[in-house]
């Protein structure tokens, strides 16, 4: 695999600040943060209470209401008259004080709270260069591990320590939300943080262009097909096709009463199948139907049922017999009726672009580590059982 740029001086000036022991106490939910002293910020105030990264997220996301575009409601912010080099943003002392953003007021809270704690913080803006909306978050840096973890708006955007570097931090970001070739752009998180007039002024450090092509191979791609949305992607060690928002009815299955909403296809260089459909059932549980083909003709199948009313669901497991041509615990005409569902699907969702592409990284990462490996071949279609 090839490693990520390295991005260098993100924290630079910011890495040798105090310690910071990462234990969470969680708060009672939607406190009201007030300033109560004249001298003292509401900040200052969230941090008595909030003590910790995951503290700090838990009550932006919870008192927060996110608003797509929210600069509406920040229209004393002129973001054009921003100094060259700055990105423009409302200070904590709005934001709290209106309750309202997205991912740019969740990254000024989360910044100036983990800052006012003493970690050393940076943003960064993730821009998609095919004119998808991008996002900015906070990485703060845990100076016990030296580990790197995210904040931001919502939940989603929260990550403890656990990366090794920057560079990992965002091609991992960006693998997540399904971004190929992007451009970042670091902020750095400076006391103007800390201003409690109606806008602050943070500058740029960087700008760079990154491409996941380039770190790890992977490929996204979306098209519109006549069952629903088909995703695919290339990545490390195989590629994957996704149709979502679909309506397919099944046949002859008993325990699917509702229709297939989605279902995924992971194809693995060992030559090994994943598919995985997703159905409801009366709207009363929302199941999965799993089944793996491994190599040497190794076949089983899972079910997993989920009852709404309930906590957790029920997983079964079904291995394929080759003496009787059937699942365990299944008849021949119950096993047939599944085989006959997974082909379709396989079929369905076969896609030789993919494909074709898939195995043209291959053979690129073979040249580049000067291997010489057999190309990946597509494995074939489950045998319908006879009768």
């Amino acid at each position: 695999m090839k490693k990520a740029l390295i991005i260098a001086g993100l924290l630079a000036g910011t890495i040798n600040l105090y310690s910071q022991n990462l234990e969470t106490k969680i708060p009672p939910a939607n406190h009201n943060i007030e300033i109560q002293n004249k001298k003292k910020s509401s900040i200052d105030s969230l941090i008595e209470i909030y003590k910790t990264p995951g503290d700090i997220q838990r009550f932006v996301a919870q008192n927060i209401e996110y608003i797509k575009n929210s600069g509406r409601f920040y229209p004393e912010i002129d973001k054009s008259s921003a100094p060259q080099g700055f990105m423009r943003f409302p200070s904590s002392e709005s934001i709290l004080k209106k309750k309202y953003g997205d991912c740019k007021e969740g990254f000024v809270l989360t910044a100036a709270a983990l800052k006012k704690l003493g970690y050393p913080v940076c943003g960064l803006a993730i821009n998609p260069k095919n004119g998808e909306p991008g996002h900015i978050f906070t990485i703060y840096q845990d100076t016990i591990t030296e580990l790197y973890g995210t904040a931001g708006i919502s939940i989603e955007d929260y990550i403890s320590p656990v990366y090794n570097s920057i560079d990992e931090l965002v091609a991992g970001m960006a693998l997540k939300s399904k971004y190929n070739d992007f451009k970042i752009t670091g902020v750095k998180v400076t006391d103007e943080i800390f201003n409690n007039s109606k806008q602050i002024d943070l500058p740029n450090q960087y700008v760079k262009d990154m491409n996941l092509t380039d770190i790890f191979g992977v490929l996204f791609k979306t098209d519109k097909c006549d069952f629903g949305k088909l995703e695919k992607e290339i990545y490390e060690d195989g590629y994957k096709i996704d149709l979502e928002n679909t309506i397919i009815e099944p046949k002859n299955i008993e325990k699917i009463k509702g229709p297939i909403e989605d279902a995924t296809i992971i194809y693995s260089d060992d030559n090994s199948i994943w598919l995985s459909l997703a159905y409801e059932n009366n709207h009363e549980s929302y199941n999965r139907l799993s089944i793996s083909i491994k190599k040497e003709k190794s076949i089983s199948m899972s079910i997993y049922e989920n009852d709404r009313t309930k906590v957790s669901g029920n997983l079964t497991y079904y291995y394929f017999n080759n003496q009787t041509n059937t699942f365990d615990n299944l008849s021949q005409e119950q096993t047939r009726a599944y085989t006959d569902l997974a082909n379709y699907f396989l079929k369905l969702m076969e896609n030789d672009e993919t494909k074709a592409l898939w195995e043209q990284t291959k053979k690129q990462r073979e040249q580049d580590a000067l291997q010489k490996d057999s190309v990946f071949i597509q494995p074939k279609l489950i045998a319908v059982p006879k009768d």
